[in-house]
């Protein structure tokens, strides 16, 4: 059996071979931050899909979800985040939200 093959056994070792260094392990070489670069990447999600505030970027058109007393909606236009909070694509106009999800803004027919 070959070391590092998908039949050896724990995720420690696999880890330990892609130049993650694992707690406990001696290190017999130096980091290949290339390799721990690749390793932490986060695959690419569905942009309909939810995401957390916390991940919202800055650049870019975002719809978002906020909690009111009706319970939770998506607001009917496209938000961008500031440093300061959110404002209204279109018009600038800075909202007073607290927004607890977002994802890509897909623009209707009608938005255009």
């Amino acid at each position: 059996m070959e070391r590092g093959s998908p039949t050896t056994g724990s995720a420690t070792t696999d880890r330990g071979l892609e130049g993650i260094h694992v707690p406990g392990k001696q290190d017999t070489g130096s980091l290949d931050l290339t390799c721990v670069k690749d390793a932490l990447v986060v695959p690419s999600k569905n942009e309909s899909m939810w995401q957390p505030i916390s991940t919202a970027p800055f650049d870019r058109d975002l719809e978002l979800a906020v909690l009111d007393g009706d319970g939770v909606h998506a607001l009917v236009f496209p938000c961008r985040r500031i440093l300061a909070g959110w404002t209204k694509s279109a018009t600038k106009e800075r909202l007073d939200i607290s927004p607890t999800h977002w994802r890509t803004w897909k623009p209707d027919k009608t938005d255009v």
